[in-house]
């Protein structure tokens, strides 16, 4: 948590002067932290970024075990104006089988505790095609949803994936043709209950292995739908993300060679994630932020932990990397000085690099490289030259 206040607190001193449409604590569980810990967080934010003209903060109270009423009354303190509480089913057999810790009793209370605290935008998640689960259970399950009348709801189809961990892949003997057709009526069913209860299709995006390659889709009441699912779905604008894992969308106002891309295309797309980890995020957090002026030495640690990243990515495509003693030096120096936050410095030099190899290897195309070797000359210049490649 500590880790996380200080990315935030450095994100905010990078972004002055800006103001933020929408806020959205997610992609996990923010109600595991506990009611000191949550208030805690929240103070950070309000302290550090400008509400004004805020259009929606969304916190992802998912679990429904996990939200208390102490919870809740900080969100309602912090001014939280959208939450999700997730059921994902509402037959008990199914959640005990998926090895979800909560009751459907807990669905209500959860539901119920919130809209006596003044939530008046809440979602919640159901998921087609879970273990076990008919058609007739998934009809049940939005029974008891359009009970409860949520502002928004959230259809996902069980990832393939997924579905091969918890089993499903033999579900009853049924082959996945058979189950596929069985989500897809469930899905059907969950958007003609959507409609009945006044909700309407807002947002849809498509995960890799979803079964029968559907579509994960939001619906919501007029008014009521998220507008960060919006915003990040159609990626027009710029989404700065913190805490481990966390993707950051930077869009640029003009298109720059994709240092990716194989064919040097251009992107107005930059996406930069912060590493996994939770161990390795808190110790690396310092180098993630970069809001202080860093001594040589430390650009150059950076330097060495950024051409490490390169090394699998290279490996992939069956080429080894290495690099004179002097050139993490060498990028260090420059950028000392800088006026740039460290990580978009670190991304520059990544790119910098990256381009040259790219170049390289264009370059060599018909003499494929198997080995690259960096140097730095006397004025600083990072050279880059195939040391190796296939007779």
């Amino acid at each position: 948590l500590a880790a996380l206040m200080k990315e935030l607190e450095a994100i905010a001193k990078m972004s002055e002067g800006r103001k933020a449409d929408t806020i959205y604590m997610g992609g996990g569980t923010p109600t595991t932290l506990n009611a000191d810990q949550l208030d805690r967080l929240l103070t950070c934010i309000d302290r550090h970024f400008v509400r004004e003209g805020l259009l929606e903060f969304t916190v992802e109270a998912g679990r429904p075990d996990s939200i208390t009423k102490e919870k809740l009354q900080v969100l309602r303190n912090h001014g939280i104006n959208r939450i999700s509480i997730n059921p994902q089913s509402m037959q008990q057999k199914t959640l005990d089988t998926i090895g979800r810790k909560h009751t459907v009793e807990q669905v209500y209370g959860a539901f119920h505790m919130a809209r006596k605290l003044g939530f008046d935008n809440i979602n919640m998640d159901i998921i087609a095609g879970l273990p076990g689960e008919t058609p007739e259970d998934m009809e049940d399950t939005l029974r008891q949803i359009a009970l409860l009348g949520p502002d928004n709801l959230t259809v996902h189809s069980l990832a393939i994936k997924r579905a091969a961990k918890m089993g499903q892949e033999e579900r009853e003997g049924k082959r996945l043709t058979i189950i596929q057709d069985e989500i897809g009526t469930m899905v059907e069913m969950a958007g003609n209950k959507a409609r009945q209860m006044g909700l309407f299709p807002y947002y849809l995006y498509r995960q890799k292995n979803i079964a029968g390659n559907f579509e994960n889709v939001g619906y919501a009441k007029v008014d009521k739908a998220g507008i960060y699912n919006i915003l990040i779905m159609e990626e027009k604008q710029s989404i700065i993300a913190a805490g481990a894992g966390a993707s950051t969308k930077i869009v640029l106002k003009e298109p720059v060679i994709n240092p990716e891309s194989k064919k040097k295309k251009k992107t107005s797309l930059i996406r930069q994630e912060n590493v996994k980890a939770i161990d390795a995020y808190i110790s690396r957090v310092d180098e993630i932020v970069y809001f202080q002026p860093l001594s040589q030495e430390s650009y150059a640690r950076i330097a060495v932990l950024m051409l490490n990243e390169l090394i699998p990515t290279l490996g992939e495509r069956g080429i080894t990397l290495s690099w004179q003693d002097s050139v993490p030096a060498a990028l260090a120096a420059k950028a000392v000085g800088g006026k740039r936050g460290a990580r978009d410095l670190r991304n520059a030099i990544r790119r910098e690099v990256e381009n040259q190899i790219a170049l390289l290897l264009v370059n060599r195309a018909e003499d494929p490289v198997t080995a690259v070797h960096l140097t730095a000359d006397e004025n600083g210049h990072i050279q880059v030259s195939a040391v190796d490649t296939v007779q």
